[in-house]
């Protein structure tokens, strides 16, 4: 076995890590099925007119082989109210952004109204009048805004684009069997969707479980048609793709060996603007620059609030671990203190010992020296004997002297 069969031995047990040949992505754009992710029908209502129509032109004419899963289809329709909000709100938005810089401003100013040079009522008046246009401007597009809660074009484009291109529903045995073994994926950050969990911990399980359900119909749309996928997505998050050092390097190597395991074909994942790049190339319709740059602009401003989101959590964690930290230095100082006290108690009680010990026997000295004699024995017959005198004598002699 030469080095060259080793080597594509290599590739084929990890293919998942290796990118798809320029050969085999033409031959699976030939064949396969295109689906499209949730957030790639409501980002439509964040385009201009303008990309929005390349876009749906785009799909339209890849509209034969496109379906839609069922759960994708869902959650368009629970949360395209949201989306349209969203825009709505965003004037507002603007407007409260603008006063507010614009008081910073008027404070700044104030702070230099008796300089020399600096004429001070003049700039802000310059400002007051700009600020006051610029409110007036988007007060009055907001005005002009489409009110899509009544008629909305959009909704019934996409409508008419996956009429009868629909995947079935999972029943509750199904649904059930799914949030059972998401809740252990999750657990263990197998992809896709664990990353959902902060932020859809408290809803139904159907949302917590949301992206999870979409993936197991695009697989089992592949399976039932016997098909590769080019699956659309612009879910940024890092449970759908594998980066480095900043860089985006691929799809999660977890999904697309998963996928293959489970189909026994491949799977294409693309973001919107790659995507559109090169089915715009498929399909030989020109999606301009202007269209182009658009589609990357919102992915890109979308992947920066992940990458805010994420290195906010990288704080939090780094203030969790810091905090955590400073509990044990403290409980550590707090068993030290500790120990110290009881050391100092127990070298004081053994100080007490020495010294109730040292008081004791200076006691029986001072009463020692308080009377000298009180050790000492008199033998009264002894005595007597001694003086020659007998013992009542001795006690009549006794008795005289008192």
């Amino acid at each position: 076995m030469n080095y060259l069969t080793y080597r594509n031995i290599m590739k084929d047990l990890f293919f998942e890590y290796y990118p798809t040949p320029e050969d085999q992505i033409n031959e699976i754009w030939e064949t396969c099925l295109f689906s499209y992710d949730t957030n790639i029908l409501l980002n439509f209502y964040r385009y201009t007119d303008q990309t929005r129509n390349k876009f749906i032109e785009v799909i339209d004419k890849l509209r034969d082989r496109s379906i839609l899963t069922n759960h994708a289809a869902v959650e368009f329709h629970r949360n395209r109210l949201i989306t349209i909000a969203g825009q709505t709100k965003a004037y507002d938005s603007l407007c409260e952004f603008l006063n507010d810089k614009f008081k910073q401003i008027e404070n700044e100013l104030n702070q230099h109204k008796k300089h020399t040079y600096i004429q001070s009522a003049n700039i802000k008046n310059q400002f007051d009048k700009t600020f006051k246009r610029v409110n007036k401007d988007i007060l009055k597009l907001k005005t002009e805004h489409p009110d899509l809660y009544k008629n909305d074009p959009t909704r019934d484009r996409i409508t008419e684009l996956f009429s009868g291109k629909v995947s079935s529903p999972y029943d509750e045995t199904k649904l059930s069997e799914i949030y059972k073994k998401g809740k252990t994926r999750y657990e263990k950050k197998v992809p896709p969707g664990y990353e959902d969990f902060k932020n859809k911990k408290d809803q139904d399980e159907s949302s917590l479980y949301g992206d999870l359900i979409i993936w197991n119909q695009i697989m089992d749309l592949s399976k039932e048609h016997s098909l590769p996928i080019v699956f659309v997505t612009d879910d940024l998050k890092d449970d759908w793709w594998y980066r480095f050092n900043g860089k985006t390097i691929s799809p999660r190597p977890e999904l697309l060996k998963e996928f293959k395991l489970t189909t026994n074909q491949q799977i294409l994942i693309y973001n919107a603007d790659t995507f559109l790049n090169i089915a715009g190339n498929y399909t030989k319709i020109d999606v301009n620059e202007e269209v182009a740059k658009e589609v990357e602009e919102l992915k890109e401003r979308d992947l920066s609030i992940v990458n805010s989101s994420r290195l906010n959590e990288s704080y939090s964690g780094l203030f969790e671990t810091i905090r955590k930290q400073n509990e044990m230095v403290k409980m550590f100082q707090e068993n030290a203190r500790i120990a110290r006290s009881f050391d100092e108690f127990t070298t004081q009680g053994t100080l007490m010992n020495s010294l109730r010990e040292r008081f004791e026997n200076e006691k029986k000295f001072y009463n020692r020296l308080r009377n000298p004699f009180s050790d000492i024995m008199i033998d009264r017959e002894a005595v007597s004997k001694a003086l020659g005198l007998n013992s009542d004598e001795s006690e009549s002699s006794s008795d005289k002297k008192d």
